[in-house]
């Protein structure tokens, strides 16, 4: 006999299931908000570094002005398209491509279709000052937040896969191979080739970590206690990647990005306050009703599971002109070619 107990803890966990994939692809708007002002100086300090070197024009103004708009948050989705438009026009600056700039250009894309300017920005001020009615909501979900989560697993996961293990794990020497090169290393970077034991550790944390932490993302946790591991190990990474390798933008802008992953709630380690506001209620995912264009952003996704998981096999084809690859890829700037994330594919 089935008791209204039993009944009650099978609907418990069926509502627990349901919660689970919104929760895990859910974003903070407000943590977000931050995100953005982070996000968007470590754009304007990037432009601002490849025009004073390749000069200033009207073009390069015109990515300045729209890079401040997205900063402060005012017309924010029309700047944040404006930055994605402009840093076509950056990359093209570039002699040599920024692994940095590739992954800013793809989440600025997905920064088109997420409300990112709900709160710490000029729009935010305005609609509060008009109505009350016009708040968004604090934690929302949709294909978009889906494929901006999906996109830190897709960077890490990717780098770990097409390592190759006996120079990564069984004989690590990839790191100190890196840092006693001519190319890479900052002059701490040259300080600690010095040390191959000490690089042999960095090189096996660096595999284990891109292998197993990315997998992080998808433990379904109302508190974001295993978002926070995930973000501040990749923060720490790529700050010791900015200390000891010359890698450009790559490493400011993820660790402006990664804390858009970050729960909103200080008490995130407080089991008793978990998946609460301020005032102890519980806070809701909202789930965005899928419209056209959050349909478009699934095909988006399907793009770059198919098309980059072909890349690494070898295979171009998803990339060439007039297939809907090539769309994807070189009008809406999505290629990836998920190798580009490791730094030494042997």
């Amino acid at each position: 006999m089935i008791t209204s107990q039993s009944c009650n803890s099978q609907s418990q966990s069926k509502i627990a299931l349901t919660q689970a994939v919104p929760l895990v692809f859910s974003l903070d708007l407000r943590t977000l908000g931050i995100t953005r002002i982070l996000f968007g100086l470590a754009l304007l300090l990037s432009e601002y570094f490849i025009y004073v070197e390749k000069g200033w024009d009207l073009s390069s103004l015109a990515v300045f002005i729209s890079t401040t708009a997205f900063i402060v948050g005012i017309f924010t989705p029309l700047s944040t398209f404006l930055t994605w438009v402009g840093f076509f026009y950056a990359n093209s600056l570039l002699s040599l491509p920024d692994y940095g700039m590739d992954i800013a250009r793809n989440m600025l894309f997905f920064g088109i279709f997420i409300p990112m300017g709900s709160y710490f920005s000029l729009d935010s001020f305005f609609n509060s000052r008009r109505s009350a009615a016009n708040v968004t909501p604090p934690k929302i979900s949709s294909y978009a937040t889906a494929a901006w989560v999906l996109q830190f697993f897709f960077i890490y996961f990717s780098g770990g896969i097409t390592k190759n293990p006996e120079h990564w794990f069984w004989y690590p020497h990839a790191v100190h191979r890196l840092l006693s090169g001519s190319k890479f290393p900052t002059e701490i970077g040259a300080l600690l080739a010095n040390y191959p034991n000490i690089s042999a550790c960095l090189t096996v944390t660096t595999y284990l970590m891109e292998i197993a932490v990315p997998f992080l993302l998808f433990i379904p946790d109302p508190g974001g206690r295993p978002r926070t591991i995930f973000s501040l190990l990749f923060i720490l990474f790529h700050f010791g990647l900015a200390l000891t390798m010359k890698l450009n933008a790559f490493p400011f802008v993820c660790m402006a990005l990664l804390p858009s992953l970050f729960p909103w709630s200080l008490s995130v380690f407080r089991r008793s306050n978990e998946g609460t506001d301020e005032r102890g209620a519980k806070e809701q995912v909202v789930v965005v009703p899928p419209n056209i264009l959050q349909r478009f952003i699934a095909l988006t996704i399907v793009f770059m599971v198919i098309a980059n998981i072909r890349t690494i096999l070898g295979d171009t084809s998803p990339y060439e002109f007039g297939t809907p690859g090539w769309f994807f890829s070189r009008v809406l700037g999505l290629s990836q070619h998920w190798v580009m994330f490791n730094i030494v594919s042997g």
